[in-house]
């Protein structure tokens, strides 16, 4: 098997979260089908990709902008009263940013000035949901959202480290690149087996009962 066709059936995991959703949507209904769009479109993209031979640093420029906000809308709902749930000034924000450092660095290229800010938001998002859950003194171990959040502050941590590489322009040899891309392919499966596991921890939607 070729590197090329193992990195894609790696990629494929992507599919694991929404396929674990469909499973469970008669139990925790829609609240969060969010998951299950992205899912979906990211492993939409990846076939495409490997069908077609496509390969565009456009489609992955769109992507990052989608993934952005998914994980940002995420995040905001869990922390209703803070400044991080103004989603009527963060959501401004990042399409701005993301239009204004497209612009100036090329549709066709890699936008690691955005990846790089939309991670570090993340990031804290996701760090500021963990203290939150701590302070409820909650069973983390099947919290989802204690999942979710590990699981985006391994990625994006190590997306903040990888892209600011790219953007400084530093140069490795060809073996440590590889060798960094495969950790980066490794948090990402990680991070897709993390989140199919909180959504199977996701409690179950009330049922409600009238009385007459």
């Amino acid at each position: 098997m070729k590197i090329t066709d193992l990195l894609f059936c790696l990629s494929l995991t992507s599919a694991i979260p929404g396929i674990t959703y469909l499973f469970q949507l008669p139990k925790i209904g829609t609240s969060y089908i969010i998951i299950l769009g992205y899912s979906i479109l990211a492993t939409l993209i990846e076939l495409i990709n490997h069908s077609f031979g496509i390969h565009s640093p456009m489609i992955v420029n769109l992507f990052v902008l989608i993934d952005a906000l998914v994980f940002y809308v995420l995040l905001s709902k869990w922390q209703p009263q803070s400044l991080y749930s103004k989603r009527y000034i963060i959501i401004p924000i990042l399409i701005s940013t993301w239009i204004g450092t497209t612009i100036f660095l090329g549709i066709h290229e890699r936008n690691a000035i955005f990846k790089i800010l939309y991670s570090f938001l993340l990031v804290i998002g996701s760090i500021n949901v963990i203290n939150q859950l701590l302070f409820e003194n909650k069973s983390l171990y099947k919290e989802f959202r204690f999942i979710i959040c590990i699981s985006l502050l391994f990625f994006y941590t190590f997306n903040i480290i990888v892209e600011a590489f790219c953007l400084i322009g530093m140069k490795f040899s060809v073996s440590f690149t590889l060798n960094l891309y495969f950790v980066k392919v490794a948090f990402n499966i990680l991070g897709n087996l993390l989140i199919a596991f909180a959504i199977l921890c996701i409690p179950r939607k009330p049922r409600f009962i009238l009385s007459f």
